[in-house]
């Protein structure tokens, strides 16, 4: 191409390219659910996902990986699903999402909550990583599947399983072992995310309030919603 540009990353001239090493919002373009992740560790993406630079990162976050943002988009901005639960997350349909402007000492409740979310994020994949390194460590030539990935949604028994399906047999010995550190590891990772769902729940609520959303419209939205009007309205 006449256009064939200096870098590795692209066939173009990447003229965007100090972006990445920005920190920015990166994000899937099609998903089933909002997943914008904060990144400052220069992170470069594949043609699959987008980026976001710019000011009050964190502030967008909170909004965008809450639940009003989602069925906004999928209902009003995104021109229809995908399949049965997916929608494109594309950036010019983004753009008509109204967001609420604060001031930054009035952003500082909603960073804080993402700062506490992105911090137990942190030690969840250090925690899975963990049994990921002990795993290929111990065990050659195998892959972390998409079970083994999220192993806190397995018991042993179906541990055990997803090795075998990998032709790795454990001795009864083995077994007594692995148990006891799955178990521990396992259990870390679901309070960890017990703990982050808690987080996301506050966060939808505040999030909820600073659009001015009625009760009965939250209904609409979040058909897991707890509160009762009396206490949304205290909030």
């Amino acid at each position: 191409r006449q256009d064939k540009g200096d870098t590795p990353y692209n066939l173009r001239n990447c003229a965007y390219l100090a972006e990445f090493d920005k920190e920015k919002i990166v994000f899937q373009e099609i998903v089933q659910e909002s997943t914008f992740y904060y990144d400052i560790k220069k992170f470069i993406c594949a043609d699959t996902a987008r980026i976001i630079t710019g000011n009050n990162l964190k502030y967008l976050i909170s909004i965008f990986n809450s639940k009003l943002f989602f069925y906004g988009m999928k209902t009003y901005y995104c021109g229809g699903k995908l399949g049965e639960k997916g929608i494109r997350m594309k950036h010019t349909f983004m753009q008509n999402f109204p967001i609420v402007e604060l001031s930054d000492k009035n952003q500082k409740v909603y960073i804080d909550i993402v700062n506490e979310i992105s911090e137990l994020s942190e030690t969840l994949k250090i925690n899975r990583d963990r049994l990921y390194r002990r795993l290929t460590d111990n065990f050659d030539n195998i892959k972390i599947s998409k079970k083994l990935e999220l192993f806190e949604r397995l018991d042993f028994k179906l541990f055990v399983k997803e090795l075998n399906k990998q032709k790795i047999k454990l001795s009864l010995i083995q077994q007594d072992e692995w148990e006891e550190y799955f178990k521990i590891n396992r259990d870390k990772c679901i309070n960890l995310k017990i703990e982050i769902s808690k987080l996301d729940n506050i966060m939808d609520k505040m999030i909820y309030k600073l659009y001015k959303l009625t009760y009965d419209e939250v209904l609409i939205i979040d058909n897991d919603f707890s509160f009762s009007k009396i206490e949304y309205d205290k909030i």
